[in-house]
């Protein structure tokens, strides 16, 4: 009977023979799926005897992780943001430098009372998910093209106990029913649109690490010729959903900060900002949406003021001004709760700030229809 230690070393030369990048490590992944070990146990038992099936099963793994089969198609899980998730061919493996945009999203809505997310292009769900399970009062949606796909974030969903927080849509971006009929809707108003969309061009995947090229969906993968197709496509229909003041975030390539931004200016979109991901390069863009919808609001109290002025209620015109100027404050407070400096104040509480501009825009046309009754 050969020893763990033995039959570790084995596994890292297979995988090092075959060029895998972080040989040793995969190999101890598999030994500690294979076996159901911990480092800690295995350093206090590394001599004893690893059974013959446990050793039979554990050189199969790492053949095919020789095969350049990503390990976590082998073994069937991946952790991201601490959880595990189930993925296989169907999904895009979770990678840590998607954590920075999640971390991210999640210091922009942890002050609202109840964030609603729309993730598109949701994959194995991982982005929404992990958002649910940080911000406890939220709730979500997340979209997909695939049909696969959408499976993969159920068994997820299920797996973390998020049935009732998360919808699951198949979709090819905003295509579906569930859009067209909600479309305007309170409950189809989101705080945040996040998406890790397809961005690698179309020329350029036959260049990628075998693992990705082979054995990642391409679905997933393919951008189209420029690969900026699916920022234009889901930028040109956001500010739909967004709230007045929602948040449009997005993971992209690390050449595509300027591009992305023009897309987003194009759309209306303001204070754009581009953050680097673990390696320091450009992989995260978001912007407030755009003001159009919030100024058409906005118009109500002045309009309702003029109104009233019209119709002799003077006393209610000022109280619209005063609204249309309250309103003004608040929603002032409301777009910069997310500054840092402003972490640990009042002018922090984003939910409270957002409730009362809508209470100052809505009340005048409210109070003009009851005295006009």
């Amino acid at each position: 009977m050969r020893t763990y230690k033995d039959v570790l070393e084995d596994g890292i030369q297979l995988l090092e023979t075959a060029a895998i990048e972080e040989a040793r490590l995969d190999a101890w992944l598999l030994l500690e799926y294979t076996a159901d070990i911990t480092r800690a146990w295995y350093y206090a038992h590394m001599d004893d005897g690893l059974d013959a099936k446990t050793e039979e099963r554990y050189r199969t793994l790492c053949t095919k992780r020789a095969q350049h089969i990503p390990l976590q198609h082998i073994t069937g899980r991946a952790y991201f943001m601490g959880y595990e998730f189930c993925v296989d061919e169907r999904v895009l493996v979770p990678r840590q430098d998607t954590e920075v945009l999640v971390e991210e999203a999640i210091s922009r809505m942890r002050n609202l009372e109840k964030p609603q997310i729309l993730d598109m292009c949701t994959g194995s769900g991982c982005i929404l998910l992990s958002l649910l399970l940080e911000l406890p009062q939220a709730l979500g949606t997340g979209v997909d093209v695939s049909e696969g796909a959408l499976c993969v974030a159920k068994e997820n969903r299920k797996r973390l106990g998020l049935e009732q927080r998360a919808e699951l849509i198949q979709s090819d971006l905003f295509s579906a029913d569930y859009f067209r009929k909600n479309s305007g809707n309170d409950h189809m108003e989101y705080d945040m649109l996040i998406s890790n969309p397809p961005y690698i061009r179309t020329e350029d995947i036959e260049g990628l690490m075998e693992e990705v090229r082979f054995h990642d969906p391409v679905l997933a993968l393919d951008g189209k010729e420029n690969g900026l197709y699916f920022y234009e496509k889901i930028t040109e229909q956001a500010g739909t959903y967004l709230k007045p003041g929602g948040w449009l975030m997005y993971e992209i390539g690390c050449d595509q900060g300027m591009d992305v931004s023009e897309i987003m200016k194009k759309n209306g979109f303001e204070q754009i900002e581009i953050k680097k991901d673990l390696a320091g390069l450009s992989s995260r863009i978001h912007g407030y949406s755009s003001a159009a919808g919030f100024m058409l609001l906005a118009a109500a109290p002045p309009l309702a003021g003029f109104l009233a002025y019209r119709a002799g209620f003077s006393i209610l015109a000022l109280f619209s001004w005063l609204c249309f100027f309250l309103a003004i404050v608040f929603f002032t407070a409301f777009i910069t709760a997310d500054k840092p400096s402003f972490r640990h104040t009042p002018i922090a509480w984003a939910g409270l700030w957002q409730r009362l501009t809508l209470l100052c825009m809505y009340l005048p046309v409210a109070r003009l229809v009851f005295a006009m009754l």
